[in-house]
């Protein structure tokens, strides 16, 4: 029996105006991949355990990845993938996005298939079809690549990384709610159409936040880190949202946004930020709706790898 582990983190998608194209990869939490070869000859058979209990390989996102990348590419044999998880599930982190991408990233080094970065997230993004119902790249990218990464297109897959001069000090602002099927539900929230002045805004907003992202400018982060068409068509799932946020701002973090289709919050801070304000004032006003809330510091994260131990 062949087998390798992938580790691969958590990642915050969207930061704002950057819908479905934006996203980074943080160290708050990983995800732990091993893909084991049982048997290399014979028809295609995936069999998938998450966290020690037996799952559906078309409904998991790191087994479904793989099945896709093995049709592809005429891969053979018997495969057991044991999944561990250490991104909490359903709170906006990137956590299925993160086992699709270890699941290949494992598969491309255990059988020598010396993909590019830009085919195993497309194979990653079809495994996050398993889950959100429809295969959306900025997450697995995020994942795979590393860093703050924009997708140019998915018709082709295009992803280009962006390198940050400044900002890697994060704060996750995590509410542990659970919303059952929520990032179907979120995704049907967002409007199909939108009026021209919205979409012209969101696009200054965004061109703010890659030129922040790429220059490490605060105030164009604080400015570019907002949107007034996702986060707004999506408020009933978080209300506590615009309180906390202006919270935050006050105690003077460069930007905050929902991190992906949420709840978590995702905060990029400096040392003019009052971290241990923002947590004083945040933890009581999140009680007083009955939520527990954690908060995390973390950095930016490189792209999955192989486990060593």
């Amino acid at each position: 029996m062949k087998k390798l582990t992938a580790i691969s983190y958590s990642s915050s998608a969207n930061l704002g105006s950057g819908f479905d194209t934006l996203a980074l990869a943080h160290d708050a939490f990983r995800d732990k991949i091993t893909l084991n070869m049982v048997e290399n000859t014979g028809a295609l058979e995936v069999s998938i355990i998450h966290d020690g209990i037996q799952a559906d390989p078309v409904k998991n996102t790191a087994s479904y990845a793989f099945m896709k990348m093995a049709e592809d590419l005429d891969i053979k044999g018997r495969f057991l993938i044991s999944v561990e998880k250490g991104i909490p599930e359903g709170l906006g982190l990137g956590s299925s996005g993160a086992s699709a991408a270890g699941s290949v990233i494992a598969a491309n080094r255990l059988l020598d298939l010396d993909l590019s970065k830009e085919m195993l997230t497309h194979y990653a993004m079809l495994g996050e079809g398993a889950s959100s119902g429809s295969p959306h790249a900025d997450n697995v990218a995020a994942s795979i690549f590393g860093g703050v990464v924009f997708v140019k297109s998915t018709k082709p897959l295009r992803v280009l990384p962006l390198g940050p001069h400044c900002m890697n000090r994060i704060m996750l602002i995590i509410p542990r709610i659970e919303i059952r099927g929520k990032t179907k539900m979120a995704r049907s929230m967002v409007p199909e159409m939108v009026h021209m002045d919205s979409a012209i805004g969101n696009s200054r907003l965004m061109s703010l936040l890659v030129l922040g992202l790429t220059g490490g400018d605060r105030s164009l982060l604080r400015e570019g880190m907002n949107d007034n068409i996702v986060e707004t068509s999506r408020l009933s799932l978080f209300p506590f949202y615009p309180e906390v946020k202006e919270i935050c701002l006050q105690e003077n973090a460069i930007g905050v946004s929902v991190s992906g289709a949420g709840p978590s919050m995702i905060l990029l801070v400096d040392d003019e930020t009052n971290v241990e304000n923002i947590k004083l004032r945040v933890k009581p006003l999140m009680k007083q709706r009955g939520i527990d809330t954690e908060f995390v510091q973390c950095n930016i994260a490189g792209g999955a790898t192989m486990y060593e131990g």
